[in-house]
């Protein structure tokens, strides 16, 4: 079985000791994610290991940054509190749709917020109280998000007909 991965319910799951190191900047002692892959689905775990990779690098990064002292360094912006809220265990709510969880889940992210010292870190706010917010598409941007949305329909569509289809918005 690929590390840090274990089944839990019928799913993957993604569980890794803080390691000695960063036990003082990283007070959870062990992290659990699912990475919402079924276990019938994926039986050798191939695909739940290659998340559990990413979700690794990214536990790196973040406990790298964290015993640097530069963990508010660029933390802004949705992208970051996204995933610095996945690396904590957490699925990103914007505060609007957080206060629609059950207060379970906003309990434990207050008690993973006040648990050691990590409500002084800007971008931990951010990730688990959903203060960060989606940024509207810019006029610029609007043509490459409506050409990502067409691709899949035209697959195999020749480049004149592509450009004649793309060229009447």
């Amino acid at each position: 079985m690929p590390d840090f991965l274990t089944r839990r319910n019928g799913t993957w799951h993604f569980a890794r000791r803080v390691p000695a190191e960063f036990a003082e900047v990283d007070p959870r002692g062990v992290i659990k994610h699912s990475t919402r892959i079924r276990i019938e689905n994926d039986r050798a775990g191939r695909r739940a290991a290659r998340i559990a990779e990413k979700f690794n690098a990214e536990l790196e990064r973040h406990w790298t940054s964290l015993s640097r002292g530069t963990a508010n360094d660029g933390v802004t912006g949705y992208e970051e509190a996204r995933r610095r809220a996945r690396v904590m265990g957490f699925e990103y709510f914007e505060s609007e749709k957080l206060l629609l969880q059950p207060a379970e889940e906003r309990l434990r992210r207050l008690e993973t917020l006040f648990s050691g010292g990590a409500a002084n870190d800007r971008g931990t706010r951010a990730a688990l109280l959903g203060t960060e917010k989606k940024q509207a598409f810019t006029v610029s941007e609007v043509f490459h998000e409506y050409e990502a949305i067409l691709a899949p329909s035209i697959i195999g569509v020749s480049s004149a007909a592509h450009s004649s289809a793309v060229g009447c918005i």
